[in-house]
This record gives structure tokens, C-alpha cells and sequence, in this order.
């Protein structure tokens, strides 16, 4: 049987997270504005945070995203709400967006 590295599995998650997530975000994003609907979401009501992947990793997924948001800006989260930046919101534009 062949070992994973931890780490290389948790930078995986990660990653699977982000993408996941971000692509998630973008569609909400777009159909609120459609609406008229506010465009800050609580993390929860993220069908890609609830992948059995992850549980029960709640921690694991706001340190996730929190460090995501640290190191690139594509998103702001505070009190368990989350909203794209503008810098996020012109990443979304992009063909390929690439959320690494």
C-alpha cells in the first residue's frame, strides 16, 4: 500500500478547496447580482465547504480560507461572511482563472 505524504495531502485539500470554493463564490456572486441580492455570503451556505472530503474539518476549511485571503486578496472574510475583492472580482474575469 502506498503512503501519501501528509502534507501533500493537505496542500491538495487545500488547493481542491480553494478551486472549489472560488468557483462556488463566482457563481453566487454573479447570480446575486442578477437579482439584486446582497453579495456577502456566510461560508456555510457553501454547498463546496460541506464535500465529505472535508468534514468534520470545519477548522481546516476557515484557516483555509482565511490564509487563502491573506496571501492573495481575491476575497474578505470576517465573522463568518465572505465577499470577493475587486481584485478577485477582475481574477473571475480572466478565461482560466487561476486561483492557486
Amino acid at each position: 500500500m502506498v503512503q501519501l505524504n501528509p502534507r501533500a495531502s493537505s496542500i491538495r485539500n487545500k488547493k481542491f478547496l480553494i478551486w472549489n470554493f472560488m468557483k462556488e463564490l463566482f457563481e453566487m456572486y454573479d447570480e446575486a447580482c442578477r437579482k439584486g441580492s446582497p453579495t456577502a455570503f456566510k461560508i456555510r451556505d457553501f454547498k463546496s465547504t460541506r464535500l465529505p472530503i472535508f468534514t468534520p474539518g470545519e477548522p481546516f476549511i476557515i484557516e483555509t480560507l482565511i490564509e487563502y485571503e491573506k496571501a492573495r486578496g481575491f476575497i474578505r472574510i470576517w465573522d463568518g461572511i465572505v465577499t470577493p475583492t475587486s481584485k478577485g472580482l477582475l481574477q473571475a474575469k480572466k478565461t482560466q482563472s487561476d486561483w492557486d
